[in-house]
């Protein structure tokens, strides 16, 4: 394997630009969130809407590579929307801990609202996508939309990305130390792009460096004696997940996971049901069929939902293999029918 410096170009933040063309702050009650599309604003010609949700800790670059994917391989049919969860990425609140599902699930509703209020949508087909905390949150928000008699969000389809509940649950069992474990700050963003990616957290490097912005400065270089063949990935997802402490300081993470423990549980248990009862279409993607729970076990043999599974992937499949992720994505929305 080759050396390399987290200094170097390779390590280097990439920034929202070229994945989406727009970024806006929509104001929900004093609080602003942080919303990137591509699309949504420019094209009225479409025919879905794909909304990521991020997990735990990570911001909406994490979808970055494959919102671009999704938009070119639909040839600019489809439109993405991806938002900074309350507490992460660019987005700020009154109360950034207060992420419990509840509340997670009222921003987005509020946040889809505002974007339909704006504009004309009403008839275009959404399909919700969320990574792993994502998932939950997708699950609880599409279960809030298609019982509010009042929403004009057209839900047809809904789509987990490594998300199964008691598999979450018995990884929360280990999560306190996980997260002590790792680097409380960064010397710069690069730092923190080097950090996920050699530590194989991320094994795309472009989406790191998007993320590049969130770290605030750690001194992690004894962390990466080594480089592994890498993409992009890593270099545009990181930067959002870090801010910087001073002007002139360290970067540290920007969501304080630790500080949010008492919501953990909550975040999963009993989503599987709420996930099952959803009327519309379902899709689940796992980098590990053999995690799968027994309830879904049982769901995904009676046909409840389409199952798919990249085991080359780590946990984070849609930065890892974005453009396999789309063109799942675009096949689940196909079998819909456009």
């Amino acid at each position: 394997m080759a050396t390399a410096s987290p200094t170097s170009q390779e390590f280097s933040p990439l920034t929202y630009e070229q994945y989406f063309d727009h970024s806006e702050v929509v104001d929900i009650l004093g609080s602003g969130f942080q919303v990137y599309s591509s699309n949504f604003v420019t094209n009225e010609n479409i025919d879905e809407i794909f909304f990521f949700i991020h997990g735990a800790a990570f911001s909406a670059l994490s979808f970055a590579l494959c919102s671009k994917e999704l938009v070119e391989l639909s040839e600019g049919k489809s439109a993405v929307i991806a938002a900074d969860l309350r507490g992460h990425g660019h987005s700020s609140s009154n109360n950034d801990t207060d992420i419990s599902i509840d509340v997670l699930t009222s921003d987005l509703d509020s946040i889809l609202k505002h974007l339909y209020q704006d504009r004309s949508l009403g008839p275009h087909r959404m399909f919700l996508v969320g990574h792993s905390l994502g998932g939950s949150v997708a699950t609880h928000l599409c279960n809030t939309i298609t019982h509010d008699p009042d929403s004009k969000i057209n839900v047809c389809g809904l789509a987990l990305i490594d998300c199964i509940e008691e598999t979450a649950l018995r990884s929360l069992e280990n999560a306190d130390l996980a997260l002590r474990s790792m680097p409380p700050r960064f010397e710069s963003p690069n730092h923190a792009i080097a950090y996920m990616h050699c530590t194989n957290q991320i094994k795309n490097i472009e989406v790191f460096q998007i993320m590049s912005d969130l770290l605030s400065p750690i001194h992690i270089s004894p962390y990466f004696p080594f480089l592994a063949p890498f993409h992009q990935s890593c270099r545009v997802s990181v930067p959002p997940r870090i801010v910087r402490e001073t002007p002139q300081g360290q970067w540290v993470w920007r969501t304080d996971l630790l500080a949010s423990k008492k919501h953990w549980n909550n975040w999963f248990l009993g989503f599987t049901d709420i996930f099952l009862a959803q009327t519309c279409p379902k899709l689940l993607c796992v980098s590990n069929a053999s995690l799968l729970d027994t309830p879904m076990t049982i769901a995904q043999m009676q046909g409840k939902f389409e199952f798919r599974c990249l085991p080359h992937c780590g946990h984070h499949i849609h930065e890892d293999d974005p453009r396999e992720v789309a063109r799942m994505l675009l096949l689940f929305s196909t079998h819909m029918g456009r």
